[in-house]
């Protein structure tokens, strides 16, 4: 479409590489450029009518968007053309090299609050028409840092009891005291198994019947 541009506005569309030298000033303004913050708020910046604007508060990755032409050489409307005129084929080149390599860019809107980092997202184009124009479309995504705030989990560890047994104590008594109850007698002899029954043996039993022999000046392990 061509259209009459208010030099007044003084707007510049920059697409820049932000460890490069290389930079497109897009020479021919779109009639608007579409800006939104993912899919929760979108906005339209009316380049002609500089309408109001709205700028996304969420915390979605920005898009930024246009269609537009690169002119041809037989253009006459050379008022309209931003900066100095070249052919399609270089513009093209770069920005398929950008697309291919993934190139880190920034995009600067003058006169209007947008000034992103961005990396190419779309980008289709063709020729055609009377002025060997190259009608193009392109879309780009905001490169940023993604900070995921991880939650601290406390986690509950299980704590012991070092006991020592003395003369007369048997684990019901010491379940009943520790536990709550002496019926939760095998949860010590459970976690104590191994040493009780070395010990029964030592002492020339062949087992210590469930923990029934318990011999003073062993230490076990009362798990809460």
């Amino acid at each position: 479409m061509i259209y009459s541009t208010d030099k007044k506005q003084n707007v510049e569309i920059v697409i820049k590489e932000r460890s490069g030298s290389r930079q497109i000033r897009v020479p021919w303004l779109p009639e608007e450029v579409e800006y939104g913050g993912g899919n929760t708020i979108r906005a339209t910046y009316d380049i002609l009518d500089r309408g109001p604007v709205d700028v996304p508060t969420g915390e979605d990755l920005a898009t930024i968007s246009w269609s537009s032409i690169f002119p041809g050489g037989l253009r006459t409307d050379e008022n309209l053309l931003h900066g100095q005129w070249y052919h399609p084929r270089y513009y093209h080149k770069i920005i398929i090299d950008w697309k291919n390599n993934g190139t880190p860019l920034n995009v600067m809107l003058t006169g209007y609050p947008i000034n992103i980092n961005v990396v190419l997202d779309k980008y289709s184009a063709k020729a055609g028409g009377p002025f060997g124009d190259w009608e193009y479309k392109i879309a780009f995504v905001e490169d940023r840092e993604v900070v995921v705030k991880s939650s601290t989990v406390k986690r509950q560890t299980k704590k012991t009891i070092t006991y020592t047994l003395k003369k007369g104590d048997t684990l019901w008594k010491i379940a009943q005291k520790y536990l709550g109850a002496g019926s939760k007698w095998k949860t010590i002899y459970n976690a104590n198994k191994t040493i009780i029954e070395q010990q029964a043996k030592k002492h020339g039993k062949k087992s210590s019947d469930n923990g029934k022999w318990l011999y003073p000046g062993v230490k076990i392990t009362i798990p809460q």
